[in-house]
């Protein structure tokens, strides 16, 4: 075994770290090691509370979540997987081949207050076949927060950071940790790649999605056909759903219930959110005009989703389609996101942006994960990057669109809220990204309300808009028999 020389620096403060050899530790050891800093952290705010949580965690069934493979144990369980996607004839494959992390990492107690947060490592110390490439590599910093059981769990990664053969040292910044007293573990990441331009086409994840929630949903599936697979049909009045950002329209569905079985007609439009806003929309388009015949048409559309909905009526006007059209967008970034703004070269971050798991936030499978430790993808999917402050898409969009007949709801999210579900510390988890902004942890409530007319701002998260008994009540007078 061998150990990576680590140094913390802060301007704040300065705190020990405490070095494992192999996998990440157990709750139990986490525990261990917080119980045993208390004497250097005698004086920090919070340590008591710290070890509360992760004696909570430890005790937990959950007490296995906290260990993260690296990617090549990952890549090695997910290769089927991975060449059996749209990645088969791609230069992906040979990346991820070529993507590795140490097998020694640090842990540092937090006392949640850092400002400035950095870690320093000496490359003399990583093993000769991480330091005889003969070009650059790359390099990253993997880290977790441990906050125990009814708080959650937070990853991150730093922006990689392009290190030539001569260099000695390793320095990076962490940002967007919890404003709460933690436990911070992390290792090196490296790619030793020559593919500098990978670019994320489509999301390979898309398909695998699909197969799963309509697996586990069957019967909605069937009561809610995809637009793609259903035949031509005439209704009084229908109504479609457009799902956001590396997401499935059952994952909103669901929350919708309980269902009639007397709908006139709702379909899905299930799409691959990682191509282009034009794209999207278009598709959208056609399917529309070529499937559904009806006088009065309603697009029920979270997040991205509203953006593609508001794109596909758009190409119907201008096509003369003549039934009237009604969008109600939820969480919909009509003015753009801030957080769009730092997924520049952090593929993880584009995995996680729709995507709301364990305590209400981020999980990745382990394919997912697998794929967002590519560092040298530096360019964000053109579906994602549209939703960004000041994006050509979205200023296109709103200079050419009409907000006649648009129905938008935003929330500013109040964490005291019992049906927020994210337990205590999600106030400090995008602090920073989103600070001094209303928002619902991924779209700034006012950019949510700010194209059509505004409904009354809601106290949930981005991904409660459904559970809103407001929503409920605007989606069933747009739907007659929607709901009960």
């Amino acid at each position: 075994m061998w150990t990576v020389t680590a140094r913390l620096f802060s301007e704040q403060l300065r705190l020990p770290i405490m070095q494992e050899n192999g996998v990440l530790p157990s709750s139990q050891r986490a525990y261990e090691i917080a119980s045993a800093s208390r004497r250097e952290l005698s004086r920090t705010v919070g340590v008591d509370r710290l070890a509360q949580y992760l004696a909570a965690e430890a005790r937990s069934q959950e007490s296995e979540s906290v260990a993260r493979p690296p990617v090549q144990e990952l890549f090695r369980e997910n290769e089927s997987a991975i060449t059996e996607t749209l990645f088969r004839d791609e230069p992906i494959l040979s990346s991820l081949r070529q993507t590795r992390h140490a097998p020694t990492l640090f842990v540092a107690p937090l006392r949640g207050d850092e400002q400035d947060l950095g870690f320093e490592f000496q490359l003399q110390s990583l093993p000769l076949e991480w330091r005889s490439a003969k070009g650059p590599s790359y390099y990253a910093l993997d880290w977790r927060a441990y906050l125990g059981t009814g708080t959650a769990i937070l990853d991150g990664r730093t922006r990689p950071i392009k290190v030539w053969p001569n260099w000695k040292r390793l320095r990076f910044r962490l940002q967007g940790l919890p404003h709460l007293p933690c436990l911070l573990v992390g290792y090196l990441l490296q790619f030793t790649g020559t593919n500098l331009d990978l670019r994320l086409r489509y999301d390979p994840t898309f398909p695998g999605r699909c197969a799963r929630m309509e697996a586990e949903y069957s019967t909605l599936t069937q009561q809610f056909p995809d637009l793609r697979s259903t035949l031509p049909v005439s209704q009084p009045s229908a109504a479609v759903f457009v799902h956001g950002a590396h997401s499935h329209c059952l994952e909103s569905l669901k929350d919708l219930a309980p269902f009639s079985h007397n709908v006139n007609a709702l379909f899905r439009f299930e799409h691959d959110t990682f191509v282009s806003l034009a794209e999207s929309g278009t598709e959208l388009f056609d399917l529309i005009d070529q499937k559904i015949q009806t006088n009065f048409l309603t697009l029920i559309a979270h997040s991205r989703g509203g953006l593609v909905a508001r794109f596909a009526r758009q190409k119907l006007k201008l096509k003369g389609y003549t039934p009237r059209v009604r969008i109600i967008t939820c969480g919909t970034p009509h003015r753009g996101t801030p957080l769009v703004n730092c997924l520049e070269g952090n593929a993880s971050l584009v995995f996680r942006l729709g995507r709301l798991g364990f305590m209400g936030l981020p999980a990745l499978s382990g394919l997912e994960y697998a794929l967002s430790c590519l560092l040298n993808v530096q360019v964000v999917p053109a579906g994602i990057a549209c939703m960004e402050d000041g994006s050509e898409a979205l200023s296109t969009l709103n200079g050419l669109d009409d907000p006649a007949g648009i129905e938008c709801w935003g929330a500013k999210f109040d964490p005291g809220r019992a049906e927020g579900g994210y337990g205590v510390f999600v106030n400090g988890v995008l602090e920073g990204t989103l600070s001094g902004i209303d928002n619902d942890l991924v779209v700034p409530t006012e950019s949510a309300r700010s194209f059509g007319t505004a409904q009354p701002a809601l106290g949930c998260a981005h991904s409660g808009y459904f559970h809103q008994s407001a929503v409920r009540t605007n989606i069933q007078l747009a739907c007659p028999g929607l709901l009960y």
